[in-house]
């Protein structure tokens, strides 16, 4: 129990943390990027499945967030590692999403995706 009790605090503490800075860092780099929204990519590492017409933001989500969701099936679900693995995915997908509003704003000029749609394409 006591070796058990060593790898969780390991990984609480030291592991998680750095997955999640990758994590945010990385989603955040890539909405920051000009091409936060261009689709380059067809295929992701997201167990070996084809997911065509990704944006590069959304691919760097499913690539960094993958470890961390291979991990939940692995791990009891009323343990403390499975609460802290949640905790870390709930932090990068909701910093996806905070700052995926605020990028995709900035490119449209605030229209509604409605308006963006209707809009006349030059």
């Amino acid at each position: 129990q006591g070796a058990k009790d060593f790898l969780d605090s390991v990984i609480e503490k030291k592991l998680l943390p750095l997955l999640q800075a990758d994590t945010v860092d990385s989603v955040v780099a890539a909405l920051e990027s000009p091409l936060a929204f261009v689709s380059p990519v067809t295929t992701t590492t997201l167990a070996s499945h084809l997911l065509p017409d990704i944006s590069f933001a959304c691919s760097t989500l499913l690539d960094k967030s993958q470890p961390l969701f291979e991990a939940l099936h692995r791990l009891p679900s009323d343990g403390e590692i499975f609460s802290a693995v949640l905790a870390v995915l709930e932090h990068s997908i909701l910093t996806f999403i905070s700052r995926a509003k605020l990028r995709s704003e900035e490119l449209t000029g605030k229209l509604t995706s409605w308006e963006y749609l209707g809009r006349d394409i030059d």
